[in-house]
């Protein structure tokens, strides 16, 4: 689930039924269409009462531009964290969700545990996962060339070892610009720039 801070509006994700496009439907067809009505919600509330509103309507303004507030700062965390977001089922329930730390303010040891295993994924403990590849293939691809392990989980296995006749394996000679060549394919300039606003966002 994801939250605003005082959990005044949430979302379920459906664990088994993400896909790469499943953050762009929640900004597009759930919190555009909500922080649109919460906002015209608050140009009727500032209208109220004029010129001398009551209490209880400064109070109601009060209380929806904080809920506006904090809508437009979730809408902003989840188009950061879109372009980025790739899940697969195979990395597991904490690794999918870890680029997701900053939308489940609400619960605070599920997000004690995200904030954790994206550390790990930044500074390389979880190079075996999917989402590694996908956002540093720069990293992870060059350590397939000498970590069979990586080279299997990526479907790199054929491309940097060979089969050996006792059932074991080689490293291949490689040529550097194959490797480039890898690494350009599993690039993108808008992930590239996603994954830098998440990493300088505070």
């Amino acid at each position: 689930m994801l939250s605003l801070p005082s959990q005044r509006y949430s979302v379920w994700l459906y664990y088994h039924r993400l896909t790469p496009d499943t953050l762009y439907a929640v900004l597009n067809d759930y919190v555009k269409p909500k922080l649109r009505r919460e906002e015209r919600r608050l140009v009727d509330l500032r209208q109220e009462g004029e010129p001398t509103p009551s209490r209880t309507q400064l109070k109601a303004r009060e209380d929806q531009e904080r809920l506006v507030d904090e809508l437009r700062a979730f809408q902003d965390e989840v188009a950061r964290v879109a372009p980025l977001w790739r899940p697969d089922l195979n990395d597991g329930v904490i690794i999918n969700h870890a680029p997701l730390w900053r939308l489940v303010p609400h619960h605070k040891e599920w997000r004690k545990k995200l904030m954790e295993c994206w550390a790990k994924l930044v500074a390389g403990e979880y190079d075996w996962a999917h989402l590694a590849l996908h956002l540093w293939p720069e990293r992870v691809i060059p350590k397939c060339a000498t970590d069979r392990s990586l080279a299997l989980a990526h479907g790199l296995d054929e491309v940097f070892w060979t089969a050996n006749a006792d059932g074991g394996a080689s490293p291949r000679a490689v040529d550097p610009a194959q490797i480039e060549a890898l690494i350009a394919e599993r690039s993108s300039p808008a992930v590239k720039a996603a994954l830098q606003s998440l990493l300088e966002a505070r």
